[in-house]
């Protein structure tokens, strides 16, 4: 949590982009609901969070088991070495248009 200089709480500015039609519901609905647009934006970021933590939580250790199972079964991945000129380019002159 993120605290002031008194240890009081304070909010962190997040600037966000969204479709104008998105605005306009957004907008709307802060009306309807008679709240500020902030405070709309931040209830349903909370609400979004607490349903998708645990899904997120169990596709991230899918993801992982996943990706170690995929080392497993080819090696582990392989690091080609840097190359310099592209094959054939040694001693060749491009022609100029003079």
């Amino acid at each position: 949590m993120i605290t002031d200089k008194t240890g009081g709480r304070r909010n962190s500015a997040v600037f966000v982009t969204i479709p104008p039609d998105e605005l306009l519901r957004l907008r709307a609905f802060s009306e309807d609901v008679g709240r500020p647009m902030s405070w709309v934006v931040r209830d349903a970021l909370r609400l979004y969070l607490d349903a998708m933590e645990g899904p997120a939580q169990e596709l991230a250790a899918r993801a992982t088991a996943d990706a170690m199972a995929a080392i497993a079964q080819d090696g582990p991945p392989r690091v080609h070495a840097l190359a310099g000129r592209p094959a054939g380019s040694k001693g060749r002159k491009t022609k100029t248009r003079g």
